[in-house]
Formats: structure tokens, C-alpha cells, sequence
């Protein structure tokens, strides 16, 4: 057996030689294979629409009343748009607009042709992620809206209402992330960002062996277990684990994300949306969230006195899901 301290040294030199001699080619990778998901197929929402932006392909649904209050839903680091398949409904249900897409290197349906939510060779950095919420907002029309974040898609929707204030009617945050200090951020989060081991994670022959960790990982959390009869978690999961799986660019894009995007250091964006007295904001948090822990709801609150904040006892990051109607009926009744 070895020992610690060779595995150590065996470890470093697979990653300097995958960073040595790996292949140095950023082209934009596609998002799946030659046909749709069954876990996640194009029309998972109704009214999808692929759209072509200079990063790259990504697709857009819009669902409920086009007359009614205009509402766009952005998700976080990894599930994909599938995430607000509760909410969503229920928002088209009370009469709104709604507007949701997959951040780039999400999703995996891919046509014959063109492959959505491509995985641009770019930094995932804040500026990546606030320019395509634009984007898709000039490509859609809307010249204003409501925003819904969760996780990452939270402090994609501050920053983005921080450099477009104009453009937000009203906020909602879930368990946002950007305000983190370095500390809290798990020490696997910090090995797996690292440059090296980026580049040796994209690195085909490696890739079966973080899938098949990722897949252990999704199967043990404690959202599957804790809510293992519900069959939308189980489905939420199953779309999770299919896209690390077979999405070419997601681990880019995963990885690339806790690289370069503030996840610990958007505060001056919550400080200028405390500014913006005029964009009401909710946020709700989980008070057992070991992801983004919800001391930092005191902080937000510091930035944004006008915050109107919702505890929600005993739970985790995936309130979204784990306490679903609850959240739906406090975020319809804010925006309404």
C-alpha cells in the first residue's frame, strides 16, 4: 500500500504531466450527444427556443401569460433551469411571464446540428454570467422584470441588478451566494478550482473516473435521502447526474465557475443594490444551509437594510425544492 506521502508525489506528477502534455485547444464544447435527454428533453418547458449569442448556443423557454407580469428564473451552479420546474408552474399558473434558460455549460439536449447550452472557452467569471443575462433579456424584448435567483443565480441576479438597476423591478434571492468569506468555502471546493487540477479534470481519460465520484456524491446527499420518496427531488437529482454525465462542457463550466466566479467576494455588488431603495427585495435561506450558511443573512442585511428576509428553520441549500410550497406561496405573493 502506499504511503501517504508517495501518494501525495504521485499525485502531483499525473497533474503536472496531464498540465504538461494535456491538449491546450479552448474550443467551445457542445452540450450532449447525437440525441435529447430523457431526463431533460427540449421541451422540458413548453415554448423552448434556441438561441444563438456570440459565446456560443443556449435555449430559452417561456411559459404562462404573455400579458402578464414578466418574471425571469436563474439557477445555480449545477442543476440546471430544472430546478424551478415547481415554481415556474405555478408562477405561469397566477398569471405570469415566465422566462428561464441554462446558464452556459448546463443543459444537454443537442440537436443534429447545434448543441445548447454550449461551454464557451472563456473565464466564468462574473461578467460571463451577468452579460448573458442581458443578452437573453435584449434577445427576448423585455426592457424590465422581476429576477429570481438561487445559489450562484442569486448573486447573478444582484450583480446583474447592480449594473442594470433600471431593468429589475423587483428581487428575490434563494440561499445567494457572493458573500461567503474564503473560509467557509469547503476545502474540496478549493483543490478542484485550482488551475492544475482544472485543466487535468478536462482531460478525457480522467473525466469516468469525477463522473462516476460525482454520481456517489449526488446519490448520498443528503437531499436524496432526506426526501428519497419524492419523486421531483429524485427527478431533480436524476437530471443533475445525467448532465455531469454526458454533457461535454459541464465540468468546464462547473469548474471554471468555482475558479473564477466571486463566489466569496460580491459584496460591493449588495452593497450598490442597497443603494436601490426603489427594487424591493426578498431572500429566503435556510438556516441549516451547509452551502452557503445563513450567517450571511446578517451581512446582506447590513448591505441591503431594505431587504425583507424569510427564515426557514431546519433548512438546507435546496429549499427550493425540500420546502417547495411554502417558497412558491411567499415568492407569488411577493411578486403579485
Amino acid at each position: 500500500m502506499l504511503s501517504t506521502k508517495k501518494f501525495i508525489q504521485w499525485t502531483l506528477g499525473v497533474v503536472m504531466l496531464a498540465y504538461a502534455f494535456g491538449p491546450t485547444d479552448r474550443k467551445t464544447l457542445g452540450s450532449h450527444s447525437d440525441s435529447p435527454s430523457e431526463y431533460y428533453p427540449p421541451d422540458f418547458y413548453p415554448n423552448g427556443t434556441d438561441l444563438v449569442l456570440p459565446m456560443g448556443s443556449i435555449r430559452y423557454w417561456l411559459m404562462g401569460d404573455p400579458n402578464g407580469k414578466k418574471v425571469v428564473l436563474i439557477h445555480g451552479i449545477s442543476t440546471g433551469a430544472a430546478c424551478y420546474i415547481s415554481l415556474s408552474k405555478i408562477l405561469a399558473d397566477k398569471g405570469h411571464y415566465v422566462l428561464l434558460f441554462d446558464l452556459w455549460g448546463r443543459l444537454f439536449y443537442l440537436h443534429k446540428k447545434k448543441g445548447y447550452a454550449e461551454a464557451p472557452p472563456h473565464y466564468y467569471d462574473e461578467s460571463l454570467y451577468t452579460t448573458q443575462v442581458a443578452l437573453v433579456l435584449q434577445k427576448v424584448g423585455w426592457t424590465s422584470t422581476d429576477v429570481v435567483g438561487v445559489s450562484l443565480g442569486g448573486a447573478i441576479a444582484t450583480s446583474f441588478a447592480s449594473f442594470y438597476p433600471e431593468m429589475v423591478n423587483k428581487l428575490v434571492l434563494i440561499a445567494p451566494a457572493g458573500l461567503m468569506h474564503r473560509a467557509d468555502i469547503p476545502m474540496s471546493g478549493k483543490i478542484v478550482a485550482h488551475p492544475l487540477l482544472m485543466r487535468l479534470f478536462e482531460q478525457g481519460w480522467i473525466q469516468p473516473f469525477a463522473r462516476k465520484a460525482f454520481k456517489l456524491f449526488i446519490d448520498n446527499s443528503s437531499l436524496r435521502k432526506e426526501l428519497a420518496d419524492d419523486p421531483l427531488v429524485d427527478q431533480i437529482s436524476s437530471v443533475a447526474t445525467h448532465q455531469f454525465i454526458h454533457h461535454p462542457g459541464f465540468i468546464r463550466a462547473f469548474l471554471g465557475t468555482l475558479a473564477d466566479y466571486p463566489l466569496s467576494g460580491l459584496d460591493e455588488r449588495y452593497r450598490i443594490l442597497g443603494n436601490y431603495s426603489n427594487i424591493p427585495v426578498f431572500v429566503l435561506w435556510g438556516d441549516n444551509d451547509k452551502t452557503v450558511p445563513y450567517k450571511y443573512h446578517h451581512v446582506l442585511q447590513k448591505y441591503v437594510p431594505h431587504a425583507q428576509i424569510s427564515h426557514y428553520k431546519g433548512g438546507g441549500h435546496d429549499i427550493l425544492l425540500s420546502h417547495r410550497d411554502r417558497l412558491n406561496s411567499e415568492i407569488c405573493d411577493f411578486l403579485s
